[in-house]
């Protein structure tokens, strides 16, 4: 953010090359608008305006500094706030599905652990939980039936790799996808992972 010494200056700077035909507070004017976005505001809620009248070229610049000021702080006090919460709640997303995934691997996984570090690797992931699902079989291939969300959904079973993939294009060209890995803890029961990708 500008000093008030920076923005007069900058002001007085740009005015040494007005065009000739302008006044002096029609040039400010128009330049803190275009520069600053706060000339029309500081008309409107003070009612001050130098575009007709250079003797209140001073005072204008003075209360658009005052609007400047008010305005970045209240950006950046909400962008701030907004993207440390955002941060903050993506970092203990990230941490709870690791100490999650880790703990699976650790303890509880039966299958590929490499396999599972290198599925995950690649996407963004959200722990959902254990989950129990379901096989059946759909035109001679293994699948699970499970539920996330109160949805029930079947995912295609991988057994070199020994996990489950449900998944479902987002993007418009197919270059997005989501859904869920199923890997296995039990017989019924998976460890299962949100992803994005």
């Amino acid at each position: 953010m500008k000093t008030f010494e920076e923005f007069k200056n900058e002001i007085f700077d740009a005015l040494k090359n007005k065009p000739k035909d302008w006044r002096d507070g029609q040039f400010v004017f128009n330049y803190i608008d275009e520069a600053f976005g706060v000339a029309r505001a500081v008309q409107f809620n003070t009612r001050l305006d130098c575009f007709y009248d250079d003797s209140k070229v001073d005072d204008f610049i003075k209360e658009s500094y005052d609007e400047y000021v008010s305005v970045e702080q209240s950006y950046e006090e909400y962008a701030f706030e907004d993207l440390d919460h955002l941060f903050e709640e993506q970092k203990n997303k990230e941490l709870e599905f690791y100490r999650a995934f880790m703990n699976y691997l650790q303890y509880e996984c039966v299958g590929h652990h490499d396999t599972y570090i290198s599925a995950i690797s690649e996407v963004h992931n959200e722990f959902v939980g254990y989950v129990k699902g379901e096989w059946i079989i759909k035109n001679n291939h293994p699948r699970i039936k499970f539920i996330v969300d109160s949805v029930e959904l079947t995912a295609n079973w991988f057994p070199l790799d020994c996990y489950g993939v449900w998944q479902q294009c987002n993007g418009i060209e197919g270059d997005s996808y989501s859904g869920y890995l199923l890997f296995p803890k039990s017989k019924d029961e998976f460890f299962v992972v949100k992803f994005n990708c």
